[in-house]
């Protein structure tokens, strides 16, 4: 607590209209750890939140942003050659898992932290489309084009492909995914770093 307080940063709890979210929220500020930021409707958190105390906590609509149109553009420059059109671009960014994402890619906040009513999958997605993934690693992730790993793909190259990241049926918190490398060329265990550091970053 002491080194996040040394360091202060700012953290977007996405999933702002959750209990839960509002709760920490309420006792990271009251300790003064870092700044919060709230995302979701301010009457919903009003609401939800009773008698818990939102002093000093940042709470941001999407949908009442002055930010949504930098952020629906910066994303749709970032997509459209996947066949994203601006009006797809805003009405993502509406989510407030993409919302907080593209905070942390404009430098608007630190840090996003999200799972408390969304699965891993979905918190997950956002992260790999806006601030990409590690070096040496391709995310391929589109069903709809029947485009996903596959082995054939990867031979010769030293680039780990990930995609189909799903939940794991077997595991609240846990995830599905498929990777294909060329194994022989540069290594499982090579390979298996570059896709930790994927999850991880």
């Amino acid at each position: 607590i002491e080194r996040a307080k040394a360091d202060r940063k700012t953290i977007v709890l996405a999933e702002g209209e959750d209990i839960r979210s509002i709760q920490a929220a309420s006792m990271i500020v009251e300790k003064d750890i870092c700044d919060i930021v709230l995302l979701g409707d301010a009457e919903k958190i009003a609401q939800t939140a009773g008698d818990i105390s939102l002093d000093g906590v940042t709470i941001i609509d999407p949908k009442k942003s002055e930010k949504l149109d930098e952020f629906a553009n910066t994303f749709y420059e970032m997509r459209k050659a996947k066949g994203m059109t601006p009006e797809q671009a805003k009405e993502t960014m509406l989510n407030p898992l993409y919302y907080g994402v593209m905070m942390v890619e404009c430098n608007a906040a630190d840090g996003m932290v999200a799972g408390a009513c969304h699965s891993t999958a979905d918190t997950l997605r956002p992260a790999l489309q806006i601030l990409k993934t590690a070096p040496g690693v391709k995310l391929v992730d589109d069903l709809n084009n029947k485009q996903y790993p596959m082995p054939l793909d990867t031979t010769d190259q030293d680039i780990v492909f990930v995609g189909r990241i799903r939940p794991d049926l077997t595991d609240d918190n846990g995830i599905c995914l498929w990777c294909c490398g060329d194994q022989v060329r540069k290594g499982a265990a090579t390979n298996a770093i570059q896709i930790a550091e994927l999850l991880v970053k």
